[in-house]
């Protein structure tokens, strides 16, 4: 199991929560702004043979996550991966939310992510798989609501649409690869994409202008 993680991302394995005989990796990390209600996110990779012990992997995933409450009691909590035909009870009880819908192999859901910041992302959506898999992958992109409560000053952005931001966003778009686009069969699913990806490119190509109003 391996975990990929950005190189400006402050995070840190917590090998003290791993167990020899399962395949789990723990990684804890915080942003130097994050909403007030969370303190960090913990973040689980799992997977879960067909014919290993599921009393096992409940029991210890639900210990590591008394664990974390302990530690971080403000933590988010993000458990995803491969867990095969695993009963859930325990995990949803927690409770955590499954939040995958797709079929991830054939017509059956195995790839599946559990947490209880779900309201900070979109709905996930499957891709083609990757490489030599048999799974389609799933993204999982950030919402576009701040869960955070809203400040009690106005905050208006608007963005500069001069001649030059006009032909440099033109170029950006040209040079996009939407084969993934290409890759969805749900048009929900197209459109979030499509949105989130031209959003993404007018804040960066287009300088914008913040007002304040209290």
């Amino acid at each position: 199991m391996a975990v990929y993680v950005r190189d400006q991302l402050p995070c840190h394995r917590l090998t003290s929560y791993e167990n020899i005989h399962l395949d789990v990796t723990w990684v804890l990390f915080r942003l130097p702004r994050m909403p007030r209600s969370e303190s960090h996110i913990a973040v689980g990779t799992v997977y879960y043979p067909p014919s290993a012990d599921g009393r096992l992997m409940i029991n210890y995933l639900c210990d590591c996550m008394d664990r974390l409450t302990k530690e971080h009691p403000h933590a988010g909590v993000v458990l995803l991966s491969d867990f095969n035909q695993l009963q859930d009870t325990a995990l949803l009880s927690y409770p955590l939310k499954q939040v995958v819908r797709a079929a991830t192999r054939g017509s059956v859901t195995l790839d599946k992510i559990y947490t209880n910041i779900s309201e900070w992302y979109q709905g996930p959506f499957s891709i083609p798989p990757i490489g030599r898999s048999d799974h389609n992958a799933i993204v999982m992109l950030p919402g576009f609501v701040d869960p955070r409560p809203l400040p009690t000053t106005s905050v208006s952005v608007v963005h500069r649409l001069n001649p030059s931001g006009k032909a440099l966003l033109q170029q950006a778009v040209q040079q996009i690869n939407w084969s993934p686009l290409y890759c969805l069969q749900n048009p929900n699913d197209m459109v979030t994409l499509f949105n989130s990806t031209v959003i993404q490119l007018i804040d960066q190509v287009m300088v914008p202008h913040v007002t304040r109003e209290s």
